[in-house]
Formats: C-alpha cells, sequence, structure tokens
C-alpha cells in the first residue's frame, strides 16, 4: 500500500488541483486573446500561468507588439500579473557586409547592425499615424469584447 506521504516533494505541492486548472485556463484565455488582436500577431509567443502569475515567453519582431503582448495579457480575467520574457526576432541586414553574417551573432558589427537597423524600422513605424489608429481601434474593440464577456 503506497503512503501518501511520498507525494510531499511533488513539485506541485504549493498548489491545489484547482489551483493548477485555474492556471491552466487563464493561460488559455491569454493565449486565446493574443490570438485575436486583430493589429498583431503572436504565433510565437508561449504562455503559462503560476498562482494567476502570467508568463509570456517567444519572440515578436518589434517593441510595441512586445508592449501589447503585456497589455492583452493584463486585460484577461484572473491574471494578477505579468512577466513578459518576449525577446526581439534578430534581424539582419540582407545583402550586408560579412559583419552582419547571422553566424558571427556574437559580434559586437553584426549587433550593432541588428541594433540600427531596427532603430530605423522603429522610427518608421512610430512616424505612422496610421499605425497609431489601428492601435486605437484595436484597444476600443479589446474593451468592447471585454465589457461585453464581463456582463452576464
Amino acid at each position: 500500500m503506497m503512503s501518501m506521504g511520498g507525494l510531499a516533494g511533488c513539485a506541485h505541492s504549493d498548489r491545489t488541483a484547482g489551483g493548477r486548472i485555474d492556471d491552466m485556463m487563464t493561460a488559455r484565455k491569454v493565449k486565446s486573446a493574443l490570438k485575436d488582436s486583430t493589429v498583431y500577431k503572436f504565433n510565437d509567443v508561449k504562455v503559462s500561468a503560476y498562482n494567476g502569475v502570467v508568463q509570456l515567453s517567444g519572440w515578436v519582431s518589434a517593441d510595441p507588439q512586445k508592449a501589447k503582448a503585456t497589455e492583452i495579457a493584463q486585460r484577461v480575467q484572473g491574471v494578477r500579473e505579468v512577466v513578459n520574457n518576449i525577446s526581439l526576432k534578430p534581424q539582419y541586414n540582407v545583402g550586408a557586409s560579412s559583419s552582419s553574417n547571422p553566424s558571427q551573432t556574437g559580434s559586437s558589427g553584426s549587433q550593432e547592425n541588428r541594433s540600427s537597423s531596427y532603430q530605423r524600422s522603429q522610427s518608421s513605424d512610430q512616424s505612422s499615424s496610421s499605425e497609431a489608429d489601428r492601435l486605437e481601434q484595436e484597444r476600443t474593440r479589446e474593451q468592447q469584447l471585454r465589457d461585453q464577456q464581463r456582463s452576464p
């Protein structure tokens, strides 16, 4: 006959089965909310939850997309906190000198090229008022959806 005392060292001993189920549901709701985003796609983002704290990890193309993922996750019911460990996808210049060769990702020249390329793309993104308009429209739509979900 097996003793239940042997389970005390189990990795899940600090959470109840109900707590684990709540976390699974919270992670699913966050993943669904990310999937429903109309401006950005979050195909390379993983979501996990632990006691209501949601961890986002994976890859996105730009900082505004990373920030948007946090914003979306914070709006989901059951989320107490969001830990955003999402990284930016490396961007390589096509036809650039050998210093930006992907096999040399540790070199400072490669990092500078990616950084300057990223900064150029960011400045063009930030100067676009249509992007800001689209983001505002998405925020409005997401708020309307949350309001509909909360109403009985």
